[in-house]
C-alpha cells in the first residue's frame, strides 16, 4: 500500500555531478529521506519522471522540483513543500 510521508518529513535533494556514472542509466537526481539529524534513512534516484517512491511512500512533487532547481553537483535540505531547511531546524 502506497502512503504519504508525515507532514514534518525532511529530505536532502541533489543534482548529480555531470561526470557521475549513474547519469549513463538516466539518473540525474538523488533524493534522500533524512532523519532529524539530517542522516539518510532511505534514498532513490530520479531521471525525468514526475513520480517517485521511496520505500512505500510517495515523494511530494515539490521535493522533486527542488531537486531539479539544483545546479549539477549541488544539493540542499528541503521540507515537504520544497523549501530550504537546515539540519539544525529539524
Amino acid at each position: 500500500m502506497i502512503t504519504q510521508f508525515e507532514a514534518n518529513q525532511n529530505f536532502y535533494v541533489r543534482h548529480l555531478p555531470i561526470d557521475d556514472k549513474r547519469r549513463a542509466a538516466g539518473k540525474i537526481y538523488q533524493i534522500q529521506v533524512v532523519d532529524r539529524n539530517g542522516l539518510a534513512i532511505g534514498f532513490a534516484y530520479l531521471g525525468g519522471e514526475e513520480y517517485l517512491e521511496i520505500g512505500d511512500r510517495v515523494v511530494p512533487v515539490a521535493v522533486i522540483q527542488a531537486a531539479r532547481r539544483q545546479e549539477p553537483g549541488q544539493g540542499d535540505f528541503v521540507d515537504m513543500k520544497g523549501n530550504q531547511v537546515l539540519p539544525k531546524d529539524f
